[in-house]
């Protein structure tokens, strides 16, 4: 989480989102845990989405993709990437 959400969390009372752990239990076939045993599977799913989708970056980057037009390209893989698994696993809200 970025520290700006967190104080926004501080002064709306919104809980911790678990919904990366529960993707990537459903995507390994992980039995349920509560959300207090899940810490593992949100950094593991962060990061390595993060990785995955990061090196898509690259890859524009070094094809001369850069600047806002990049930027707003890579909002959209971004986006694309985290609902096709929170959907494929049944965890995320599904599309309008």
């Amino acid at each position: 989480m970025t520290f700006s959400q967190k104080i926004e969390q501080a002064f709306t009372g919104r809980p911790n989102s678990y919904v990366p752990g529960h993707t990537l239990e459903k995507l390994l076939g992980l039995p349920y845990r509560p959300d207090s045993q899940r810490l593992g599977l949100q950094h593991a799913m962060h990061w390595g989405q993060g990785l995955l989708v990061g090196g898509i970056r690259g890859v524009m980057s070094a094809y001369g993709i850069f600047g806002f037009v990049a930027d707003f390209m890579f909002t959209g893989i971004r986006l694309l990437t985290d609902q096709t698994l929170e959907n494929y696993a049944q965890v995320g809200a599904p599309p309008w």
